[in-house]
């Protein structure tokens, strides 16, 4: 038998009561059950890592797969080998070295999001060490930006009146809000120039009313400012 350390990011979801690690040769499997836990911690604390002591080699390939308490099994996890780590779970700490305040599926999610874009493929194909480090910090720059935006609006629209993530602060007033989400514009555009990417923060305009609604656009050229309506 030999000793795995594993670590994963549990899903974001209620009254989890077990967690089966299973363990193959290869990749692609077949895979054989080897440990199930039922010490897990509670929602919304999940265990998030485990020292297995029985599988058969350290350089297997190992899986990890949640049931709750009515039985339903979500799909088992992307496979990783023994002994190494994947890029998307080198990006997801390094953003939470930077703000550990944020949401663990949101920093999750945006760096699936922008690793897929950054390398073209399936962020867990992609080695952890596919970049150096330089391009590592870039690609958690971009994440954290992504999920600070997501915080500035989330908050907004709930209508609090202040809110901490990290390093960056904000009052409920217009102008606050327009100053936090230049400066997160401006991490992530230090970040996309870093990486040669074409990832930025849109806001969407309003729809414009023309003549009382009797009238809409057809066709816009934004290049010589000329809008054509009807």
């Amino acid at each position: 038998m030999a000793s795995v350390f594993l670590n994963w990011t549990p899903p974001d979801r209620e009254e989890l009561v077990k967690l089966y690690i299973y363990e193959a040769a290869a990749a692609d499997g077949p895979w054989t059950l080897i440990e199930t836990l039922t010490e897990i911690g509670d929602y919304p604390n999940y265990i998030s890592d485990y020292t297995t002591t029985l599988a058969q080699s350290a350089i297997n390939w190992f899986s990890i797969q949640w049931e709750d308490a009515k039985g339903a099994k979500t799909t088992q996890s992307n496979p990783i080998q023994g002994g190494t780590s994947t890029y998307v779970g080198e990006i997801v700490d390094r953003v939470h070295v930077r703000d550990a305040s944020l949401d663990e599926q949101v920093v999750l999610q945006e760096t699936e999001a922008i690793v897929e874009q950054f390398f073209n493929k399936d962020p867990y194909t992609v080695p952890a060490n596919a970049t150096g480090y330089a391009v590592k910090n870039s690609i958690a720059k971009a994440v954290h930006a992504k999920c600070l935006y997501a915080v500035v609006l989330t908050t907004t629209t709930g209508g609090a009146s202040s809110w901490t993530a990290g390093l960056v602060s904000m009052k409920s007033s217009t102008d606050s809000t327009k100053q936090t989400l230049a400066n997160v514009e401006l991490l992530l555009k230090e970040a996309s120039r870093e990486l040669g990417m074409g990832v930025s923060v849109v806001a969407q305009m309003v729809g414009i009313e023309i003549a009382g609604g009797l009238s809409q656009i057809v066709s816009a050229d934004i290049s010589r400012l000329l809008i054509e309506v009807e």
